[in-house]
């Protein structure tokens, strides 16, 4: 009886141990751009100017100021990495110390990803706009397609107002 028993718990919590494995593979396959892009989404346009800024640059690499706030808030949330040892030169004069910035690889895969998604849904845009047979809708649909072309021209084109 105690055999059996205890056969019936073990197999009981190994089944649970492989579903919560499965299930945290999946969600953090599918979920984590998603959820990345949501929380990017949430920052303020200081902050986007800073991680934009390096989703554009070679090598997804600035040099930035360490003093800033926001530098500061944008490396303790880990959207930027500073490396591990590298020489910081302060400038007498000033009260700054720059260093070598890094945008880390899941905030960048989760822009690429947005990226992506939002040239599909303007692609579907586009059709359903040219398959539109009522006036009314077409400009519905054109309205939503110029806003949307607009947040991309904003955020993912080379020369947009994050880059400069």
């Amino acid at each position: 009886f105690y055999i059996g028993l205890t056969f019936l718990a073990s197999t009981t919590l190994i089944i649970i141990y492989v579903l919560y494995y499965f299930k945290a593979i999946i969600s953090d396959k599918f979920f984590k751009k998603w959820y990345t892009l949501r929380k990017i989404q949430e920052l303020n346009e200081a902050e986007l100017s800073v991680i934009f800024g390096l989703y554009h640059s070679d090598g997804y690499t600035a040099k930035l100021d360490l003093n800033q706030p926001i530098i500061k808030g944008l490396l303790v949330r880990s959207y930027i990495y500073a490396g591990g040892s590298q020489l910081v030169t302060a400038n007498p004069y000033t009260n700054s110390l720059p260093i070598n910035c890094t945008l880390q690889p899941y905030v960048y895969q989760a822009l690429t990803y947005g990226e992506r998604k939002l040239k599909k849904r303007l692609e579907k845009l586009e059709k359903r706009i040219q398959n539109a047979k009522n006036n009314q809708k077409r400009e519905r649909l054109q309205s939503k397609y110029n806003d949307l072309e607009e947040i991309y021209d904003t955020f993912y084109k080379e020369n947009s107002r994050w880059t400069s």
